[in-house]
């Protein structure tokens, strides 16, 4: 039984492809259809980048507002406030490939990494995996 790829995660076989999430699940070869590849979508982080820069203009409006009755109240509030803005403009998304499919009528996610190298090599052990399974069938 030629194994072409072994993970924690994953097994790709000549016969199917044995997915780890929560559960294990076993996908057949013969049975998966419409194969592909989702490529990630760079999104632009709106959320988070957002909060950040709504925070850095909650500072200023904290200065003339809190300023007259406690200093060390406003420099607390703003410091919060930009540390805050800090660590919202710092989120980077990573992106994210996905290696999809339709099994039985029903469409499921064979594999997901963010690492492009692994992706890759999952991709051409299924690639190889499905050239096995259609030359089986042909004898």
């Amino acid at each position: 039984m030629p194994i072409y790829y072994r993970a924690p995660d994953l097994v790709v076989s000549h016969r199917s492809i044995d997915v780890t999430i929560t559960v294990r699940r076993a996908y057949a070869l013969s049975e998966l259809t419409d194969l592909h590849i989702v490529a990630p979508v760079r999104p632009g982080v709106t959320g988070p980048r957002l909060l950040g820069v709504s925070s850095l203009a909650g500072a200023l409006v904290t200065v003339p507002v809190i300023g007259p009755m406690s200093q060390m109240l406003m420099l607390v509030v703003v410091g919060l406030q930009v540390a805050a803005a800090c660590a919202c403009l710092r989120v980077r998304s990573r992106p994210a490939w996905q290696l999809r499919a339709w099994y039985r009528g029903e469409p499921v996610r064979l594999y997901e990494s963010g690492d492009r190298r692994t992706f890759d090599a999952v991709c051409r052990a299924v690639a190889r995996a499905r050239e096995y399974d259609a030359d089986q069938r042909l004898e």
